[in-house]
């Protein structure tokens, strides 16, 4: 049987899922299971296969990224936190 992989990513005030690989396969639901059903119904020829759900906390993602900018930041100024 195919396996697809749904990536379920929490938003701030609801949860997305797309189809791994392909973003604009997408649905959206209050809770995960609303948004896979979403999902589902959005695209009926993914209905029916094997899934396999990939979380993703999309606040930490966006934590990680400042922190990472943070560290470009002051490596390219020296170790300064201010230019200057």
């Amino acid at each position: 049987m195919t396996t697809i992989k749904i990536r379920l990513t929490r938003r701030s005030s609801d949860y997305h899922a797309c189809l791994q690989g392909q973003p604009g396969l997408w649905g959206c639901g209050k809770d995960q299971a609303a948004a896979v059903e979403a999902f589902l119904r959005n695209h009926p020829s993914y209905r029916g296969l094997e899934q396999e759900i990939v979380y993703e906390d999309q606040q930490r993602q966006e934590r990680e990224r400042i922190a990472d900018y943070a560290l470009v930041a002051t490596a390219l100024h020296g170790g300064r936190s201010r230019p200057g």
